[in-house]
């Protein structure tokens, strides 16, 4: 599984990365601190799971969420 990452807190990244990487879970494809950063990277590399932060600065994981499925609705988020 490829995952990508979606949090403003740079050590939450790390924690996620972190587990997936020493469950052997799959492997970390991508992560933005930004959800307007990774809307883009999200739609263009196709992860299998986005993990999303629900609470962030700009805009929040539900917002973010909502914006990707409009483009492409087969995205797995959490």
């Amino acid at each position: 599984m490829r995952y990508y990452i979606v949090d403003d807190n740079i050590g939450t990244v790390k924690s996620l990365e972190n587990i997936i990487k020493s469950k052997k879970l799959g492997s970390v494809c991508g992560y933005s601190t930004s959800p307007e950063i990774a809307i883009g990277e999200i739609l263009e590399d196709r992860p299998d799971i986005v993990l999303v932060d629900f609470l962030m600065g700009d805009m929040d994981g539900v917002d973010m969420i909502e914006k990707i499925c409009e483009t492409d609705d087969d995205l797995m988020m959490m």
